[in-house]
């Protein structure tokens, strides 16, 4: 009996299925089967993958500026550098007096707070006690 030529349903990939035991067989190797999987994936879930992305770049941009002990960076500055404020995990509101409170917002152990006035992004880590 003839087996009809198969290709890798990777697209990245699409080489010819030479040796095949198992008649469902759909691709090459592993690695083409997790690449076709992971591609998919991400098309689905195209959203939370750019969300998370930006979440770690604005974590990792925070912890370069605490190594440094910069505290205080120019909004412009920060968006150039790849730091996007509307990306943040949560908020914590206080109340520093009975006609202000203020909203930091959150990115894993370190928080931020956006200045409209003069255009600043400063960063806290705050610990809470409780």
């Amino acid at each position: 009996m003839l087996r009809t030529e198969r290709k890798c349903k990777n697209p990245e990939c699409e080489s010819v299925i030479e040796h095949f035991e198992n008649p469902k067989k759909l691709f090459c190797n592993a690695s083409c089967k997790n690449r076709f999987h992971y591609l998919s994936d991400s098309e689905k879930n195209h959203e939370v993958y750019e969300f998370e992305k930006a979440l770690k770049t604005n974590y990792e941009l925070a912890i370069h500026f605490f190594k440094q002990n910069i505290f205080e960076v120019d909004a412009k500055v920060a968006k150039e550098l790849g730091f996007k404020r509307n990306v943040y995990m949560g908020i914590k509101q206080f109340s520093p007096s009975e006609k202000l409170y203020h909203s930091l917002k959150r990115i894993k152990d370190i928080f931020f707070l956006y200045d409209i006035e003069k255009d600043l992004i400063l960063f806290y880590q705050y610990n809470d006690a409780n």
